[in-house]
């Protein structure tokens, strides 16, 4: 039974009913007449619970309810309501069996293909289970429609012009199966009409005259109604099964939004990769030209080779070694020539560029030999080299603690050229005269010599420059020295944060464009769903369960997206050989996604807090 007093409705500034009174029983038929615009559908409404605005006071069987709980009263109206109201009742996108499966799924019921059967011939209609419903008549529509609030075992059904669309022979067909169903399934059917015949089937009759709600007839009797039905919450299985169904109905629209999607990775991913692939390139070739390593000291202070220089504390540069870079001992040895003064001895490697600042190239035998500096070969007379060979003394410095041993090792060496005059080496603060020595070649006089691990610097190679870019940072803020040489350490961190800086623009500008296009079509997507989501609504779904349920549904479709799109890179990245470069770049894929669909949850949400199910029917 319901009672409801103190009935206030106002509709665009117009107050259409005064502190009205109403009060319906179970296993009656109710109806309530009045002139058109008088205020039957709102009073309806409120009667439903659909109305966003209440001040009435409101009670089921004896029970008052909170109108202000929306939650509370999703629940009713999915629990105890069934709701008929005109173009607003039945889903277009399933078959006579998928509306009335839905309608059983809002209460969690299910039923044998039997007892659908059963249900339809109980409103008198003879159709398949599997015929679409656009192909039904209106007197075939408004029994189906019937048919599917029985599904749901309302305690009470509203109707709003049940008969408006159907002839008098329909309508009368109509309203024998209402009364029936009122009074062997003891529901209790409340409708507004226009119809003098839904007149003569009233148990209780009311009109809305002068703002003020009138009973003209009352045959009713009291039934007490045993309230067997516990507030179930839907179940997960109904979110899963109308997603599904839903999917696949439209699955046109959903391919194409999902393609878009899948799009939009592919480029976003396959532009970034482009650009990394030429970045690289560009970079590449500047490291190819270019010798990439450090000269690590004891002191910030004390960075040249010429200088005074404390040992290093192995210890100090076990911390820095890993896979990406190689520390050299600096093996301390000088040369010494008749008639010139000693020169330091530098090390090169076999990626080191040398031909490039040569002065003048000697063709030695030997496949590493020595460079000699402008000065230092000013410096000597035409017979100190034969046969592009030079001999003289290598001296070794070794050091043991604070103790220096000095070894002499007299060599004949081969001359490979001379660097020209305004070649200047960044080991060196002062020093013009100097040679360079393949690495190994040091290596192995020193080994020949001395035992000793103590060295006074360390050289570092990398096969890129980035490594050594970090590897400066970890240095410094352990307060060893480092001395760039010829790598200008500041340009090259400079480059590569604009590349970061323009590999992150040029993601977000690609990100920012399909994600405002994808919003832009999940808000026309909206739009179409929105008389969908006002039957959703007053069949008892809350607004957190609509928002629930899109979430699901967005979620299926970016997996179902990502895993395409990765799929469709994976190849791509294999047949192009670009795998490693499109690996680092995914991870801009996956945040477009995250980012997307929070937008979009976003989006779904405000769109669902904004409107009721009221609003929507009265548009």
């Amino acid at each position: 039974m319901i009672e409801i007093k103190n009935i206030h409705i106002a509709y665009q500034n117009e107050e259409l009913i005064k502190d009205g009174s109403l009060s319906f029983s179970d296993g009656t038929v109710n109806v309530i007449i009045g002139k058109s615009g008088i205020g039957k559908t709102a009073l309806l409404y409120h009667i439903g619970c659909i109305s966003a605005k209440h001040d009435e006071t409101y009670k089921i069987d004896g029970e008052e309810i909170d109108l202000n709980n929306e939650y509370a009263i999703s629940q009713i109206r999915r629990q105890k309501f069934a709701y008929l109201l005109q173009d607003y009742i039945l889903f277009d996108q399933y078959d006579v069996l998928g509306n009335l499966k839905l309608y059983a799924s809002f209460k969690g019921l299910e039923y044998t293909q039997q007892e659908y059967q059963e249900m339809l011939s109980m409103v008198g209609l003879s159709v398949s289970l599997h015929q679409d419903i656009t192909t039904l008549s209106g007197g075939e529509r408004q029994r189906l429609a019937i048919a599917c609030t029985l599904c749901k075992k309302p305690e009470i059904l509203l109707l709003d012009e049940p008969s408006s669309a159907l002839d008098k022979e329909n309508e009368k067909v109509l309203f024998e199966v209402l009364r029936r169903l009122a009074y062997e399934k003891k529901l209790c059917i409340i409708m507004v009409s226009h119809s003098q015949t839904a007149k003569a089937y009233a148990d209780k009759l009311y009109t809305i005259e002068d703002q003020t709600i009138k009973c003209l007839k009352d045959t009713s009797i009291n039934i007490n109604h045993e309230d067997t039905d516990q507030m179930q919450p839907l179940h997960l299985s109904f979110y899963t099964s109308y997603i599904k169904y839903f999917f696949l109905k439209f699955r046109k629209l959903n391919v194409f939004m999902m393609a878009m999607l899948v799009i939009a990775i592919s480029c976003l991913c396959g532009s970034l990769t482009y650009y990394d692939i030429y970045a690289n390139k560009s970079f590449s070739e500047l490291e190819s030209i270019s010798n990439k390593q450090l000269l690590i000291t004891s002191s910030k202070d004390n960075i040249y080779l010429d200088q005074q220089i404390d040992y290093l504390n192995e210890k100090d540069i076990q911390k820095f070694r890993d896979s990406t870079i190689e520390l050299h001992p600096y093996y301390q040895m000088y040369a010494s020539v008749i008639g010139q003064n000693e020169c330091i001895i530098l090390p090169y490697f076999d990626d080191f560029h040398m031909n490039d600042d040569l002065f003048k190239t000697l063709n030695g035998v030997a496949e590493h030999g020595i460079y000699l500096s402008n000065d230092f070969y000013l410096g000597l007379s035409e017979t100190d080299i034969k046969d592009n060979k030079l001999p003289m003394d290598i001296l070794i410095r070794e050091h043991k603690g604070e103790k220096v041993k000095q070894h002499v090792l007299t060599i004949q060496i081969d001359v490979k050229g001379v660097l020209g005059s305004k070649e200047k080496v960044s080991y060196l603060q002062n020093s013009t005269n100097y040679i360079y020595m393949y690495y190994k070649d040091m290596e192995k006089m020193y080994k020949q010599t001395s035992d000793s691990d103590q060295y006074i610097a360390y050289i570092a190679t990398a096969d890129r420059f980035e490594y050594l870019v970090n590897l400066k940072e970890k240095v410094l803020s352990n307060g060893l020295g480092v001395n760039e040489g010829t790598i200008d350490m500041q340009s090259l961190q400079d480059t590569l944060t604009t590349r970061e800086k323009m590999q992150m623009m040029l993601a977000c500008g690609i990100a920012f464009i399909f994600i405002m296009i994808n919003l832009f079509q999940q808000l026309n997507y909206l739009y179409k769903r929105k008389k969908e989501f006002a039957l959703l609504m007053i069949n008892g779904l809350a607004k957190r369960n609509l928002i629930w349920l899109c979430l699901l549904e967005l979620i299926m479709k970016f997996v179902i997206t990502m895993i395409l799109g990765f799929i469709i890179l994976a190849i791509g990245g294999v047949c192009l050989n670009v795998m490693d470069i499109l690996l680092a770049n995914i991870k801009f894929a996956i945040l477009m996604i995250f980012l997307l669909l929070v937008s979009v949850i976003t989006t779904y949400a405000l769109f669902i807090q904004r409107y009721t199910p009221e609003s929507i029917l009265r548009e």
